[in-house]
Order: structure tokens, then sequence, then C-alpha cells
């Protein structure tokens, strides 16, 4: 490309060999760009005004951009503040002296540094620049002087009058309101980073135990917001033939050409069999679209795309905030294509084009039209259905799969099924999602269906050094909320999408309000030190406020905590604070807590740091922090009660072979503060399951003796043990049955087969097994272990599911009754039992998925029950079981 510089547009400048339109740098486009970049300057002078091509960055001035002012004698200093000031003040425009060649005035709508400033540039030819001369320095002082009187004058009326919502002073005495949802005062008196820079300095003189003081508290900042509302989101759209594609995965990337935001989505081109004419492929696919680089407030998403044939015909579509008027180039190629310097023949598949932002409609997001959201119900049409085994039953927790009552909603990999699953015998896939990145899990709230999925952003492939693309500084990863209205479940829209920074840590919902809470990397390097940021692709950018506290540590990162409305479209409100890795995330229905597990010193003991909010339908508000010796094994090791925080921790005490653990039980108050605590128990354990239960909290340990604990929480400034119970083998997950019994599942001792346990509490001094059954041996395993949202107990329905991959024999004779055949040898499915007091645990059948003569062992991760039918999920299918024929088949779905 040539230099346009030399062909005489002032315009443009080289640096570096970089070709330079104003601000922007120029990629190296073909003549047909060069064009339409002389094109839009000839429309746009206001935009990019003239640049002499010796100087580019000099004589820049973009509309709406700070020029620098680095006035070199004292009284231009004098005069900048005075202006300012007095600006501030009165709303008197007061002109500036910058640089040759331009002059800008400044009128006060805002407090010092931070208030709107107007600026206009003087009109000039291209040989010439006008001169404004200097202010006298005694004008700038005398200035100055009034300007001070004028303050004084001002706080002077509002100590005697009360007055503090007048037009004039409040700009001066107060951070501006409004701005982005979530800003506010409700942090109380938390230092707040003001820059990005201060936030490095803290993180330099704060890590690694103590190199220096701490930062004094700024001032209050508002969340900004970058980019405008929702009248200002335009849809466009790209039309695509597919006659000259290959079957395989394409890649869409959709680029700015001058404004930096690009989206990308992925979707399959399959052979066309030979019976389906030439027409637009059916099904769904998910995609979202790239977060912008940081300091950009652009975006460009581009709506999921269905699994196409080749030789159809249809047309991609997405949403902008990017100006009108704006191009952007639109590629569509396989994913598997990796552009190089020399194109070779019949190496690339695909499409590309630009379309223009003038051609395009203005368009709130979401562009569907929402249908009325329903309650979450209960029942659906009269039949029962299973829920999610969460914690707390006011507080629903994601999992990776829901259901309504007939619809099931599942993700598997990268692709979420949408399963019309009532009555079992019709059971039919109606809808595939496929995503770029792999779905974490899934919430369902009346007709709508939110989908949690996490990726990472990285460098083009082929602008990668060698082995270099996955350096932690083009690593970041990044949590996407996409809000689908499955009104007609066969035909999901999206209609709400939120990228985060930082990797998911935890998510909660209660009611139709979705609390997330996200961690991203925090260092001192340059990079390192980026605020996290939030793009709403309904409402815009925001980087939420960033607090900090003032301790040190070794390690730092940003804790994000989001929420929204995910029935309607109010703005995502969102608080930052500078404390560690959210590691256990517990929520009440109106607290949520972080717990920050750190070493306490060099041998190894832990200590964790305990954050609490408050949290009301969205609403995010510090409450507290405090520090407990030890650390917490998982959400089921806090519970809030009556304003108490009850929390199990497990501790290290000695070094080397004299290193042993021991459990801790604490009681804080609403501040944080330990109001009581219960020491040392089982000394040489460490905590395998947690139960709060009302006024009681039960402990199983392990590895000294695997024993069961029963502890009286009733007043929490005397806590005390009230009995114990020795274990043949360790649980991992405890369930509640009623206020006298207790369910447990673990394994046998020495890592033997899956074991579950049914323990009498009703003498509470003496607890005791009243049945006890033993899965496989050495080498068997079940999803509950690790999660216990594959637990499924109702004990209205009398039925109790569990997941199972059993190996070898067992000596119990239930298991012996419904083993498979010895030479198998493998077994994976589920089993299910009836449960009671009186007579303990009964098999009431067994649902299989495969056994040791199978291609593939997939085992079952969740199972859920639709009136008399048990639905049970692995990753390959879904088997329909009869509940009320000894669990007989009834129909399966491959996935």
């Amino acid at each position: 490309m040539k230099n346009p510089a030399k062909m005489g547009d002032p315009h443009w400048g080289v640096i570096g060999g970089n070709f330079f339109y104003g601000r922007k740098k120029m990629p190296d486009i073909s003549p047909f760009y060069e064009g339409k970049m002389r094109s839009l300057h000839k429309n746009h002078r206001s935009i990019f005004p003239p640049m002499t091509p010796s100087h580019p960055q000099k004589y820049r001035a973009h509309r709406g951009t700070r020029v620098p002012v680095p006035p070199k004698k004292i009284t231009a200093r004098i005069f900048s503040l005075t202006a300012s000031v007095i600006g501030s003040l009165s709303d008197v425009p007061v002109p500036m002296t910058l640089r040759p060649g331009y002059n800008r005035t400044m009128t006060g709508s805002g407090p010092i540094g931070r208030g709107s400033v107007h600026k206009s540039f003087m009109k000039r030819d291209h040989q010439s620049m006008y001169v404004i001369h200097m202010i006298a320095k005694t004008t700038g002082i005398l200035l100055l002087a009034g300007a001070v009187i004028g303050i004084m004058a001002c706080l002077g009326a509002v100590a005697l009058t009360g007055w503090g919502s007048g037009a004039d002073c409040p700009s001066l005495l107060s951070p501006v309101t409004g701005g982005f949802a979530g800003s506010g005062t409700d942090m109380g008196n938390i230092p707040e980073f003001s820059t990005e820079e201060q936030a490095q300095q803290f993180l330099i003189t704060h890590t690694d135990a103590g190199q220096g003081s701490s930062v004094s508290s700024p001032a209050q900042q508002q969340t900004t917001t970058v980019s405008s509302g929702p009248g200002e989101v335009r849809t466009w759209s790209f039309d695509v033939d597919t006659s000259t594609f290959k079957p395989d995965e394409y890649l869409v990337k959709a680029s700015a050409v001058l404004q930096d935001a690009t989206g990308t989505a992925l979707f399959n081109v399959l052979e066309r069999p030979a019976d389906r004419s030439s027409a637009a492929g059916s099904g769904t696919g998910g995609s979202s679209g790239t977060s912008p680089a940081t300091g950009s407030g652009y975006f460009i998403t581009i709506d999921p795309i269905g699994d196409r044939y080749v030789g159809d015909r249809f047309t991609i579509t997405g949403t902008t905030n990017i100006p009108d008027d704006s191009d952007i180039l639109v590629e569509v190629y396989t994913s598997s294509f990796a552009p190089t310097q020399k194109s070779q023949s019949g190496e690339f598949s695909g499409a590309t084009g630009t379309v223009k932002t003038s051609s395009w409609s203005t368009a709130p997001v979401p562009t569907a039209t929402p249908a009325p959201v329903t309650a979450v119900p209960t029942s659906a049409d009269g039949h029962r259905y299973s829920t999610t085994n969460v914690q707390i039953r006011e507080v629903d927790e994601a999992d990776i799969v829901k259901t309504n009552g007939t619809y099931i909603y599942a993700v598997t990999g990268d692709t979420l099924r949408i399963i019309d699953a009532y009555p079992a015998e019709h059971a039919k896939i109606v809808a595939t999602l496929k995503f770029s990145s792999n779905p974490d899990s899934l919430y369902l709230y009346g007709n709508r269906l939110v989908v949690l999925t996490e990726e990472s952003d990285t460098r083009e492939f082929w602008q990668c050094e060698k082995a270099r693309c996955a350096d932690a500084s083009w690593w970041r990863p990044r949590t996407t909320i996409l809000v689908y209205d499955v009104t007609d479940p066969s035909r999901p829209t999206l209609v709400r999408q939120v990228a985060a920074d930082g990797s998911l840590s935890d998510s909660r919902m209660i009611d139709s309000y979705l609390y997330f809470v996200t961690t991203s990397s925090a260092d001192s390097s340059s990079s390192g030190s980026s605020f996290p940021r939030i793009l709403d692709y309904a409402k815009g950018s925001l980087t939420p406020n960033v607090y900090h506290f003032d301790t040190n540590d070794k390690e730092f990162s940003y804790s994000t905590i989001g929420a929204f409305d995910v029935t309607g479209k109010s703005a995502v409100k969102a608080k930052s604070f500078l404390i560690g890795s959210a590691g256990t995330v517990y929520v009440s229905p109106t607290h949520l807590y972080i717990g920050i597990a750190s070493p306490a010193d060099d041998s190894g003991a832990m200590q964790t740091q305990v954050y609490a909010f408050t949290i009301d339908q969205g609403k995010i508000a510090y409450a507290a922090d405090g520090t407990v010796n030890g650390e917490l094994l998982s959400q089921y090791s806090l519970d809030e009660n009556n304003g108490t925080l009850r929390l199990a921790t497990t501790g290290i005490e000695g070094a080397g072979k004299y290193k042993g653990y021991f459990s801790t039980v604490y009681a804080l108050d609403s501040n944080m503060q330990e109001i009581g605590s219960l020491k040392k128990l089982a000394p040489g354990d460490h905590i395998s399951a947690a139960r709060f239960i009302g006024s009681r909290l039960y402990l199983a340990e392990r590895q000294a003796t695997d024993s069961l604990l029963a502890i009286d929480l009733s007043d929490p400034k005397n806590m005390s043990v009230l009995g114990r119970l020795k274990l043949p083998g360790y649980a991992a997950y405890l369930h509640p049955y009623d206020d006298n019994f207790l369910i447990g599942v673990g394994r046998e001792v020495n890592n033997g087969g899956v074991r579950i346990a049914l323990f009498n509490v009703t003498n509470v001094s003496a607890p005791e097994i009243t049945d006890t059954i033993e899965l496989g041996g050495r080498g068997s395993d079940s999803e509950v272990l690790r999660d216990p949202k594959a637990f499924l107990f109702d004990k209205e329905n009398n039925i109790l599911v569990l997941p199972v991959h059993l190996v070898g024999q067992s000596g119990t004779v239930a298991y012996k009754k419904y083993q498979p055949p010895e030479s198998a040898g493998i077994w994976g499915g589920a089993y299910v039992f009836t449960v009671t007091p009186a007579q303990g645990f009964h098999v009431k059948g067994t649902v299989e998925h495969y056994d040791g003569s199978s291609g593939s062992a997939s085992p079952v991760k969740r199972s859920l029950y639709i009136d008399n039918t048990l639905y049970t999920l692995s990753s390959d299918m879904v088997v329909m079981s009869d509940l009320n024929n000894g669990l007989s088949l009834v129909n399966s779905l491959e996935l």
C-alpha cells in the first residue's frame, strides 16, 4: 500500500512503517480500503481533522479525546487550575491555552479532574496554526485568589444554611451521582482505587508480606460506562451461500475496521443427505461475542448459528454499538484454515465481505419480544418432578441438568440439548445449542434458561510466535452468561448476554436475580493490574468500582460480584474487590459470603479470610470481614442462622513428621467477630463432610479415626460435642432424612467400594448406624462423592437414587443380588433405593448404562424423575425407566 501522506492527504501519517489515520493504526489492507478511507475522511473531517504527516502524534485531535496539556511555565499551571475552579463554580466558558493550533473551553458540571470538559477546536488551514497568547502571570494569580475566596464563601454558606443541593456548590463537594448501575455509597469507608496505576502500586507494596505501607484511601469513584444505552445498539446481517463450502467446522469472525471490536462464533456445515433439498439448515447453534480489548467501549455480537448443509443460503445476524457508517469485515472460514502470506489455491473454504452500519436498522437488544415470565413451578400440568439438590431451599444453584416437569435441559461437552421428556414414550430432542466453549452449568426460571460458560481470550493463532499463545499475558479467562427465552423450547431465543472478565468462581439464583462471582488475576506488572470489566450487550460496558483492604498477602486477585434480573433488561450491578481468589462461596437468602484461604505462616498452616456482603434484589453491599484459623472444605462448611455465621475448618499444627490435622467450629456475629468456638476436635483427623441442620452440626472426620461427630450449636458462645460414632470408612456427603436420621455417602475403609449408611441420631449422645450397604469393590466410584447435586432423594416419594461406577465383587448380599455377570467386572448405571427408619435401605432396582462388554463407559452424572419415570443421564445417553414396574426400560436417547 502506498504512503497516503505522500499522496497529498494530510490526514494520514506514518510511524515506524505503520499507517495511521488520526489515532487509529491501520492494518495492511488492500487498495480497496485505501479508497474507502479517503471517502470516509471527506464525510467526517470533524472526526478526523488534518494531521501533519511528519508529526502524526503531535497534532491528533479526536472528538471527545482529551488533549494533553504539558505547560512549561508555572503561570500555565496556575491558570489551568483557576479555569477548572471557575468553570465548576460558574458554568462560564473559560479559555485555556493549549499547544499551538488548538483552543478549548471548559464548563463546570462536575468535580475537578472529572467534570465534563467541552472542547472546541479552532479551525485552521493545513499550512499555518493559530497561536493563543499566554495570560500574564499576575492575572493568573489574581484569578486563583478569587477562586479561593469563592470556594470559602460557598463552604461557609453550606455550613450556615445546611444548603447541600444547590446548583453551584455541590459539584465541588460531592462526587457525581448517577452513571451505571452499581454505583453508590453503600460500601462504608472501604478504600477504593481511582486508577489502575494506584492498584499496581498497591500490589507492589503489599505483596509478599509487607514491603511498604498501604495506599491512602482515594475519593469515591463512580462506576463508568463506555458506550451508550440500548437505543444505540444496532442489528446487522451478512448473507452466506454455502454452495462452494466443503463439510467442516466453520469460524465466523466479525471485526470493526476502525474500532476495536470483534465477535466470533462457530457452526458446522454438513454433507447434504440425498433426500434433502437445498434450504436453510435446521437446529440452533450457540456463540458468544468476544469482549473488547481493555479501554474499548465497542462490541460486536453474533447470534447463534445452526448446523447447515452444503448448498444452504442463510443470513448471519448480530448486534453492535459502533458508530453509523462504519465498516465491519465479516469472515467465514474453516476453523482449520491458517492464513498465510502467500495464499494457495484450494486452501480456503468460506466467504468474506463487508457491511456498513449506515444500512443497519437501529434496534435495542434483546431483539426478540420476550413472552411474559412465569413463576417457578412446583409441578407441571399436575405431574410431579424432582429439582436440583441444593443447600438452601430458597437459593437455587446452577447444575448441568434442569427440568420443568415437561422438558429437560442438559449440557454435555460443548452442547446444550433440550429434550421433550414427558411422556417418556415419546421423548425426543427438540433443540441443540452448540457453543464455542464448554457450558459450565444452567439455571431455569420460568421461561428463562440461563447458560453459564467459561472461555479464554487469546491472540489469533496466526499472530502468535511459536508455542507462545499459551503465555499468561495472552490468556485471559472470561465468563459469559447467556439468557434464552424458552417459551417455545424447540426455538430458544437469545435475549440477554453478559460477559465478565475472570473465571467463574460460583453463582446462585434467588427468585429471578442471578448472582455470580468471578476471579481475575492481579499482579504488580503493568498488564496484571487491569481492572475487571463487564460487557452487557444490552447496556454497554462497565468497569465496576474496585475496593481493597489494607492487608498484605503473598498473592492477590480481583473478585467481582455481579447481579442482574434474568427476566428483564435492567443493568448489571457489580463491585470488584482486590482480595484474592474466591475459593468458597456460600449464599443465604440475605447474604453472600466469600472464603479465601491463605498460608498463615511457613509451617503450612492455613487461615481463611471471610468476607460478608448483603444482597437484596440485585443490590450488593459490603457488610464485614473476619479471619479464622484453618481451611474450609466446601460451601457445606458454612451456615447462617439467626444472624450468626457458623463454620467448620480443618487446621494444621506442627511440621514435618509431627504435622497433624485438627478441626475447629466457629461462630461469628454480623461483624464477622468471633463469639464462640470449639477447637481441636478429633486431633489427627480432617473434615471429609459437614452438614448444619438447625441447632446441630454433623461432622464426618477422616484419617486417624473415621468418625461422625454431633455438635450442639444452640448456644454459639458455649458449643459442645454431643456424641461420636466410629465409621467403617469415611463419609463424603451427609444429607438429612429428618430431625432424627441422617444419610451418608462415602467409601469403605482403605478406599474400598461405595458405601451408603443411615445414621440414627435420636439419642444424639450415642448415635448409631441403622443400616449400611457397600456397592462394588476397590476402584468403584460415584459422582456424589464429588458433587452433591448428583444425589437424588425425595422422602415424600420414598426414592433415593445413587449413580455408581462399580468394579469387582462385593461381600454385601444386596449388591450380589444385582451384580452383573462376574466376567463383566465393570458395571455402570444407578441404584434405586427406598429408605425408611424401620427397614433401612431396600434396593428397588437398577438402571444399567454400560458393563464390561460395552464399547464405552460414560458414568451416570445426574438423575431426576417426572411422575413415575426415572431419567438417568450420562454424557452419552438418557435412559428412561418405569418406577412403578421394576425400573423396566421405557425409552432411551443418545446424546
